[in-house]
């Protein structure tokens, strides 16, 4: 995806990438939609030039993002030992080759919709990672359990030392 927030971001459009003859005919038949019998799997997916040059600038930059991402997230994990060590949260584990999208701790000891009302007191634009409709799925209780105690800390390349250690 290449939605404003994502890794890439350069607006809307995607890409789809693969080795898979069929996979491609498939998506290409997905994306063409002109001319076609209405179909409601069909959507209209191609992107505008506009957002595609953007996608290959970001592209020549998402390397030095992603290091700049691996070491805000090394920065929270230092920062922020002292509330997994008090058992108060989990902290994400680091993983090689991580890309780092997100900072999502688990609260263990209050709501993650209270936490980001109390963080959005002081400025600080937390979230909660897990779409809502995931806590009415009783048949999965994880889900459930994410949406409610999930908690993702802003993580953007650009995001400050202070702005960080304000969080």
């Amino acid at each position: 995806s290449f939605y404003s927030t994502k890794l890439v971001g350069a607006g809307m459009g995607g890409v789809v990438l693969t080795d898979s003859r069929t996979i491609a005919d498939a998506v290409r038949d997905w994306r063409e939609y002109d001319e076609r019998p209405a179909d409601g799997r069909r959507l209209n997916g191609r992107m505008t030039d506009v957002s595609a040059a953007v996608a290959i600038e970001r592209l020549k930059r998402l390397g030095n993002e992603l290091a700049a991402r691996r070491a805000l997230a090394s920065r929270y994990r230092r920062l922020l030992a002292w509330l997994e060590e008090a058992e108060y949260c989990r902290l994400p584990e680091d993983q090689p080759g991580r890309a780092w999208y997100r900072y999502a701790i688990e609260s263990f000891v209050a709501p993650a919709a209270l936490l980001v009302a109390e963080l959005a007191a002081y400025g600080i634009g937390a979230a909660q990672p897990v779409s809502p409709w995931a806590a009415r799925l009783a048949h999965y209780p994880q889900a459930r359990r994410a949406h409610e105690n999930l908690l993702s800390l802003p993580l953007y390349p650009a995001l400050g030392r202070a702005e960080q250690e304000r969080t």
